[in-house]
């Protein structure tokens, strides 16, 4: 009786103490700018984090602590495209694949982080896909993942706080057209 009372008390005082440590999603950015692409991370990917990268691109395997149930698993892609008033406008500017599971708690994902490369033919994505239209600040990219077959909508697991920052293509300048810039000319 004295153990089964003592496992009680272990297992209260263990839930309380639980229940005071706030959970904390594991963080994850890709860092574009220029040539160069660097991978963020914090300490919250507690069965570890491989990253790379090389030039305009990255890769990340990792694993953390879910919420999400086990048996879940999938492969993802998600594209950001550059700004309306830019030369490419609508054009994919960078892409993350995406292949994770799920099993006994564990999140386990490979991620690649491909930027576009310059003078490389321009790509749109299909009408319909979610896209994120990128904007050079650091921006949480989580619901724009959809499968590459049908379309559809994909959530990651969960606990994960995902991020990119996109260098922007320059506005190309325009010169105004006034009466006198015509005048001038003719």
């Amino acid at each position: 009786m004295a153990k089964r009372y003592a496992t009680l008390l272990g297992l209260l005082v263990l839930s309380v103490f639980l229940a005071a440590v706030p959970a904390s999603a594991a963080y994850l950015a890709f860092v574009e700018t220029g040539d160069s692409t660097a991978v963020a991370y914090d300490s919250n990917f507690e069965c570890g984090i491989d990253a790379s990268a090389s030039g305009e691109s990255a890769h990340v395997d990792a694993c953390w602590i879910t919420n999400s149930p086990d048996g879940t698993s999938g492969a993802a892609l998600m594209y950001m495209v550059e700004p309306a008033g830019t030369p490419d406008a609508g054009a994919i500017s960078d892409e993350i694949q995406v292949q994770f599971s799920v099993s006994n708690g564990l999140a386990t994902i490979s991620m690649d982080f491909i930027s576009d490369t310059e003078g490389a033919p321009l790509r749109y994505p299909a009408p319909g896909l979610p896209v994120l239209v990128e904007d050079g600040t650091l921006q949480l990219v989580l619901d724009y993942f959809f499968d590459s077959a049908t379309g559809a909508s994909i959530q990651l697991p969960s606990n994960l706080e995902l991020r990119v920052q996109s260098d922007v293509e320059s506005a190309v300048p325009t010169q105004s057209t006034t009466w006198g810039l015509l005048k001038s000319r003719y």
